[in-house]
């Protein structure tokens, strides 16, 4: 994680490092007008990725001001402060709950408390969030990432990163307190992630959902060490022993707030994932909106969650 968050931000905008060239070349805008800031600094993630309630993963980091995060920008001057070195200096600002962004701050707040409601009846976490963007560059508006144009890029420098994150987080041991083979969940949010160049066109397997707008990945990873980029030793050495998926949370509608939520409109009311265990159990009228479909892969992972 240091020698990538390093490189992005030792270099002045809008200089970019050589291993980001890939994904940037994949970046599809949703709108021919939808560019990102390259004249921004980057901002890989936010959180601690050693000591986090759990992982979770969003497209980038939205858009911010050049006063915000441009040259000569506050942001500018705490990374580049004396005496620390700017990684340093960057975790340490993405770590506190005080983020010098007052817009970011109150979204990765935000975040926090829509996931801690996610798990209400089942756990209730006392870390935060470690959150890494697939796009360290600002943005008004995001499109999708055509993944397998940049496989390596994932592989190498992203995907190793956030799984060997999950690795680190409270969620992680809380699953895995039970006998059963070990796994670990990630979440993330947005439907590009789903979209047909997304998870699935780099050895994600769709396994079904627990909600209408929140969809469940399993890494294959027997097609996935085959990938371009991958390289083991770069992963958690237990890697192969475990499950590992991800959850992806989408938007109900433009500006709305994320599908684990039953309604958009007020009161918002979570569905939690002791609702969903329940209904797991419970609903087997597939005309039911809250019915979900069973299959042995879910199976296994509704246990896992438990």
């Amino acid at each position: 994680m240091n020698v990538q968050t390093n490189q992005l931000l030792n270099l002045v905008p809008p200089a970019i490092p050589l291993h980001v060239n890939d994904l940037l070349n994949a970046y599809v805008p949703g709108h021919p007008g939808h560019v990102l800031n390259l004249c921004l600094y980057a901002e890989p993630y936010y959180g601690d990725f050693t000591n986090c309630s759990m992982v979770f993963l969003t497209h980038n980091p939205g858009n911010s001001t050049f006063g915000q995060k441009g040259i000569g920008s506050p942001f500018d001057i705490a990374v580049h402060a004396a005496p620390l070195l700017i990684e340093q200096n960057y975790f340490n600002m993405a770590t506190i709950p005080a983020f010098p962004n007052p817009a970011t701050n109150a979204w990765v707040n935000n975040r926090n408390v829509d996931l801690q409601n996610h798990f209400a009846g089942l756990q209730v976490f006392n870390n935060q969030l470690f959150i890494r963007d697939l796009i360290p560059y600002h943005s008004d508006n995001f499109g999708c990432v055509n993944m397998p144009l940049c496989t390596n890029y994932l592989y190498k420098y992203f995907f190793n990163q956030v799984i060997s994150s999950s690795f680190n987080c409270e969620l992680y041991n809380r699953i895995n307190m039970k006998s059963s083979k070990p796994a670990t969940i990630i979440y993330a949010r947005g439907a590009a992630w789903k979209h047909r160049f997304g998870l699935s066109s780099v050895g994600w397997k769709l396994i079904g959902r627990i909600y209408r707008n929140c969809y469940v990945y399993k890494a294959d990873l027997d097609k996935i060490q085959k990938i371009e980029g991958f390289n083991l030793k770069d992963y958690p050495s237990e890697l192969l022993n475990h499950d590992v998926y991800i959850v992806v949370i989408t938007q109900i509608r433009q500006g709305a707030r994320f599908g684990i939520y039953v309604s958009n409109h007020a009161p918002l009311m979570p569905i939690s994932m002791a609702d969903v265990i329940i209904n797991y159990i419970n609903i087997n009228n597939p005309d039911n909106e809250l019915f979900i479909q069973h299959n042995h892969e879910m199976d296994v992972f509704i246990e896992k969650i438990s």
